[in-house]
């Protein structure tokens, strides 16, 4: 249903029932509409995933990533995930988003997290990174997590090895 732009109503006007179906109606269930198109992609409880790679790289590309066809309205992606790590050296996490394949924002990324394991306790680090895509073109395009490591091996707990950290990444979209 297509969005009708709203009218100026003029004093002794005659309204019908049209006017009033294309002004109301129609473009409050095409708003309503635009707010159904947000896109969730939960990793499963699974075995935690690691890296130590110091190249950016897509993270579980085949599970965490959206594709979405906009309109060319501005686009709201979120990630949320928690890190830990395998060393005691402190292990730096960088994060991006990727948009059709490049990263968005590229240098060292949008987020980092920082995690330690100790001796005595283990450190996790919960990243909620945010962005807003602009000027994207109407058509088909695709989102993914990107993360690297300046230093250490990190891990991504998705619940499935780690006891008591039952969590699931998870990545969104929402075109405006």
């Amino acid at each position: 249903m297509p969005w009708h732009a709203p009218i100026t109503w003029q004093v002794d006007q005659l309204v019908t029932e049209g006017d009033l179906n294309a002004q109301i109606r129609d473009n409050m269930l095409y708003l309503k509409g635009r707010a159904d198109r947000a896109l969730v992609s939960a990793l499963p409880i699974s075995l935690d995933i690691s890296t130590s790679s110091t190249q950016w790289s897509d993270i579980q590309a085949d599970t965490l990533s959206i594709g979405m066809v906009t309109a060319g309205g501005p686009v709201l992606l979120g990630f949320s995930g928690v890190f830990s790590t395998t060393s005691t050296a402190e292990t730096v996490v960088q994060l991006d988003f990727s948009v059709d394949g490049l990263r968005y924002v590229g240098g060292e990324g949008l987020a980092v997290a920082n995690v330690r394991s100790g001796v005595i306790t283990l450190q996790h680090d919960h990243v909620l990174m945010q962005a807003l895509v602009m000027n994207l073109a109407a058509g088909s395009h695709t989102f993914r997590p990107q993360w690297r490591l300046a230093s250490g091996v990190s891990v991504l707990l998705r619940g499935g090895n780690t006891a008591g950290a039952q969590f699931r990444p998870h990545l969104w979209a929402i075109e405006f």
